[in-house]
């Protein structure tokens, strides 16, 4: 069916329903704090299947119904420029998406939809998921189609005459930029597992779980208080940091599926100046972002990634909420998992020509970090240990030092890792602790650039700079002087007489 411009509002099939329901199961899932919680308090109360069984089908009872409202007023309607959506249970919503403000348009299919054919059509505005449309439960020839139609009048607007010019200096033949294989993708599920959050989480229940855990151990054997006697607080211990083992291990397993679930047979393409990423096991995920769009390059390494000498790319997107000041959630990035330095450093070349990414060229800040952080942080900390010796002894003083100590340690290898250089017409920012995150743009993007000085500052000749993009905002702090002013007239004549387009 090819879609017709200018129709009346169209209502979704029945099965979209499904969707809506999967969708809210997952933010659900999302809450697995809450949901820990809620577990803990149940055997707390010593609550068994009567109570909990009937608690859990009135909740999917009510998530079944709140998603046949959301099915019953969602209404749809693709106009001749723009795509129209109305929205709403309570409140009435109506999103406008004019066709040259669509960020990305893909097509998701649910392991739940593959047998009868039917597609998720996502259309993203603001590079945020907060602004994402999700047009479900259409045939899989119907959202092509749609998709199509968006395309082909995106590229006959205003924006023709840019596009054109990217072609010719980029290229439009299709290109394999980089696949990833099962070992790669279960890599980057340990390395970026979050089994440490969640275990900070779970601090509060381990009172709690030491009871079960004890009443387990004693349904199997009643002479446990005789066996910790005899063997000593040593085995116990032993005991202990086994199971912490053994939770780590459990989670990292259950990062490692989540990956092989969303990142399998990964596959980056480029084709027609569009970055396509595809992968996924049981649902296939397609992500395709414009060249022009792209505003910064994310190099992300971990503590772990440094173990295994591997790294994440993002491909970062225009995102309104960064250009708000706002926190930036969830964009439509595209990302490269378990990459090798060499790898991020032809892929960056790609997406900004002339790019040369080099950690040689990093220059320091100023050591006026450090200092700020003996007089702010641990200076603070001293006194506060010097006087609480004269009330609680030796003990306390050892520990406010050891802490000074390593606060001190933590900011001089913040410090070290901070860096920061400019070539041609790109800027490379580095941070990190442990790991890094270095981020690479091109002075044509830059929304804002803010010159920073305080009354300290600039008596030491001293400022720093705020670079805001359409995708995150970074600070370059403690620059020379005139360092900082050089940064930012070359960015305001870059954004001036160059002639490129920051979208």
């Amino acid at each position: 069916m090819k879609p017709v411009a200018g129709e009346a509002w169209q209502r979704l099939s029945p099965f979209a329903i499904v969707f809506f329901s999967m969708r809210g199961f997952s933010h659900v899932l999302n809450l697995y704090p809450a949901l820990i919680g809620v577990f803990v308090t149940a055997s707390y109360l010593d609550w068994g299947l009567n109570h909990i069984v009937p608690l859990a089908l009135s909740a999917l009872a009510l998530l079944i119904l709140f998603s046949s409202l959301y099915y019953l007023n969602f209404y749809y309607v693709l106009a001749k420029d723009r795509f129209l959506v109305r929205t709403g249970v309570l409140s009435k919503n109506r999103v406008e998406l004019p066709f040259n403000k669509i960020q990305n348009v893909s097509i998701k299919q649910p392991f739940y939809y593959r047998p009868f054919n039917l597609a998720v059509l996502s259309i993203d505005g603001a590079g945020s998921t907060a602004n994402e449309i999700n047009v479900a439960a259409l045939t899989l020839e119907q959202a092509r189609d749609i998709k199509q139609f968006i395309k082909l009048n995106l590229e006959s607007s205003v924006d023709a005459e840019s596009v054109q010019q990217e072609e010719k200096e980029l290229g439009a033949s299709e290109e394999s930029l980089i696949d990833r294989s099962n070992m790669d993708i279960v890599l980057h599920g340990f390395t970026h597992n979050r089994a440490w959050f969640l275990l900070v989480f779970i601090a509060p229940a381990i009172g709690q779980l030491e009871q079960v855990l004890g009443s387990i151990v004693q349904s199997y054997s009643t002479q446990f208080d005789s066996w910790l006697q005899h063997n000593g607080f040593v085995l116990a211990s032993i005991v202990v940091a086994l199971l912490f083992v053994v939770l780590i291990l459990f989670f990292s397993m259950l990062s490692i599926a989540g990956s092989i679930f969303a990142l399998y047979n990964y596959r980056l393409r480029y084709d027609k100046n569009t970055y396509i990423r595809k992968s996924g096991l049981l649902n296939r995920y397609e992500i395709q972002v414009r060249h022009s769009r792209i505003q910064s390059v994310l190099y992300h390494m971990n503590w772990l990634d440094c173990l295994f000498k591997r790294l994440v790319m993002v491909l970062e997107p225009f995102n309104m909420q960064a250009i708000q000041g706002q926190p930036s959630g969830l964009m439509k990035k595209i990302l490269v998992p378990s990459i090798e330095v060499r790898d991020f450093s032809r892929l960056a070349q790609h997406v900004f020509p002339g790019l040369i990414f080099n950690e040689a060229l990093f220059k320091p800040i100023s050591s006026y970090y450090l200092i700020r952080t003996l007089y702010f942080a641990v200076l603070p900390l001293l006194l506060v240990s010097v006087v609480l010796f004269f009330k609680f002894g030796l003990a306390v003083f050892f520990a406010g030092l050891i802490s000074s100590i390593l606060v001190y340690l933590y900011y001089r290898q913040k410090y070290q890792r901070y860096g920061w250089y400019v070539n041609g017409e790109y800027v490379v920012v580095r941070k990190g602790f442990i790991g890094k995150k270095i981020v690479c743009f091109p002075m044509h993007k830059i929304q804002q650039v803010h010159f920073l000085q305080s009354h300290f500052l600039k008596r030491r000749k001293l400022a720093s700079v705020r670079f805001v993009l359409a995708s995150r905002t970074i600070d370059v702090l403690y620059l020379e002087e005139g360092e900082a002013r050089a940064i930012v007239n070359a960015c305001l004549y870059d954004a001036e007489f160059s002639g490129k387009s920051w979208m």
